[in-house]
């Protein structure tokens, strides 16, 4: 009788253990090695046992069968019971193989990333069907019981390779890279850059100009389009865990990986005058290279609040030559005098004075914006100084709060500007000078200085970095399975991943009770 479903059969000794044949995609399908678990012995077409036959019989073919050689056919694996009881000795031949029947197709076709796969699950494969035949889930008469799909390693856990906190250009970027590095990646956002009310991008390569919306929708197909996937939400927290990371959004839900990348960006806070947020990435600025081209030989203003400021308008100056810088805030005393602790110094004054850059003395009390568009600066006296651009230094504040959970927080900028993550010069995050394991850093977050194009490179770089130490940590791990793939601790995991509660041969539910009942 023919069954219904192609089967793949586990061939031990005299006797066939059926299966369904998805378990096929376990196996390594290719030429030239033996794919034992933990051999690199060459194998060749008379090492194996195994056929590949069709309903009514066909031409044997080996190109979609696993190869093995002799020396692991040999090999009796702990888990797998030896027919009749018969014990394994040195000389004793025994042979494992896998036989495929099809009813009337050709072999279906396998794709080399479920190739790649297979070679890093095969050790899952054997124990799985060992543990199957242990407790029942196969058997060696009659067609298989239902078992169920297995699936692919991502879903079996949740866990991906490396979770992204941040979709913008540092985000992205790092998205793409590892996706085209074939890892499993995860980008949380929330939809809302910090560029988002600037018209263009600028100084971006070939991009110059694109709304900052674009820019991003454009980033997340290139990503999407090798494997990443996108969470919208929040971050409000992180922890460490047994697979590496979790991270909690405003949702509740949650998304683990074996890497943390923050690349959050930053907020830009803002002086407390009265219409700047409304204006603010339009005609309230604070970056030349940024937007300088698109004011150029306009009247330009200085919002003085800090010693920086006499930095910003000597740096417009190159611009425009219609500069006023207007002291404000800390560069002003509580009397409304020049302030001689934030004030400008002498060489400062003399080097205003050089280049032409006006100076008047405030506070601001706030904006004159005429037609949607900033007209000019009004002063607490009243007197009113037409503009068409204000130029102003907010403080940076790194986007970090959810990572209180691991024990870190943002640290003051050295040159005051703000707050940022620190991180060493490859991206990894640094907590009072020590890197903190699995967790890195691009982008803004680190670097409150970077423009777009540089938080992208920003984000390329510390991909690769990560990519690197996710290798260093497999090529550890497949060392140490290579050394003793049997090992006692080895077998211990397998058994209590595999067989859970039922690991010692007894099923929860058929358990005597603790006391009376012990024989």
């Amino acid at each position: 009788m023919t069954h219904p479903e192609t089967v793949a059969v586990l061939s031990v000794g005299k006797e066939h253990y059926k299966a369904p044949a998805d378990l096929r995609r376990w196996v390594a399908l290719r030429d030239g090695t033996c794919r034992f678990p933990g051999c690199t012995r060459p194998a060749s077409r008379s090492d194996l046992d195994h056929t590949l036959a069709r309903e009514h019989g066909g031409p044997t073919d080996y190109d979609n069968l696993a190869h093995l050689c002799r020396a692991h056919h040999r090999l009796k694996p702990p888990w797998l019971p030896l027919p009749n009881d018969r014990q394994h000795r040195p000389g004793h031949r025994r042979t494992t193989g896998l036989k495929i029947h099809r009813p009337s197709s050709a072999p279906p076709t396998v794709s080399e990333d479920a190739q790649q796969r297979a070679l890093a699950n095969s050790a899952i494969l054997f124990v799985n069907l060992g543990a199957a035949l242990q407790h029942g889930d196969m058997t060696s008469n009659g067609t298989p019981p239902s078992i169920p799909r297995l699936p692919h390693p991502q879903t079996q856990t949740q866990t991906h390779d490396v979770v992204i906190i941040g979709g913008g250009a540092a985000g992205l970027s790092a998205a793409v890279v590892l996706g085209r590095a074939r890892r499993s990646v995860v980008v949380v956002d929330n939809g809302h850059p910090r560029n988002a009310p600037a018209e263009g991008v600028h100084s971006f390569l070939t991009r110059d100009g694109l709304r900052p919306a674009e820019l991003v929708s454009l980033g997340q197909d290139e990503a999407r389009s090798y494997g990443v996937e996108f969470v919208m939400g929040r971050a409000v927290d992180s922890r460490r865990s047994a697979q590496g990371f979790t991270v909690t959004l405003d949702d509740g839900s949650t998304v683990s990986g074996r890497r943390l990348l923050v690349a959050t960006g930053l907020v830009d806070e803002l002086p407390d005058v009265p219409g700047l947020a409304e204006r603010w990435g339009r005609d309230v600025l604070h970056c030349p290279y940024c937007h300088g081209w698109e004011v150029r030989d306009q009247t330009i203003g200085i919002l003085g609040t800090g010693p920086k400021s006499v930095h910003q308008a000597l740096l417009f100056r190159q611009w425009s030559r219609n500069i006023t810088l207007f002291l404000h805030g800390d560069m002003l005393d509580a009397d409304g005098t020049i302030s001689e602790l934030h004030g400008p110094t002498d060489a400062e004054w003399e080097q205003l004075a050089a280049r032409g850059v006006s100076v008047v003395i405030g506070p601001v009390a706030g904006l004159d914006v005429r037609n949607k568009a900033l007209a000019g600066v009004r002063l607490a006296s009243g007197r009113l100084f037409p503009l068409q651009a204000l130029v102003v230094a907010p403080t940076f504040t790194a986007r970090t709060d959810f990572l209180a959970g691991l024990g870190l927080a943002s640290t003051p900028h050295p040159f005051g500007v703000g707050t940022q993550l620190d991180s060493d010069e490859t991206g990894r995050v640094l907590n009072d000078g020590a890197v903190v394991p699995g967790v890195w850093a691009a982008g803004n977050a680190t670097n409150l200085m970077a423009q777009v194009v540089v938080s992208a490179a920003a984000g390329l770089g510390v991909a690769t970095m990560i990519n690197s130490d996710l290798i260093a940590a497999e090529v550890e791990t497949a060392v140490t399975a290579y050394r003793s793939p049997f090992s006692t601790a080895n077998e211990a995991r397998n058994s209590d991943s595999v067989l859970g509660d039922r690991r010692h041969g007894v099923h929860p539910e058929h358990t005597p009770a603790r006391e009376g009942q012990s024989r």
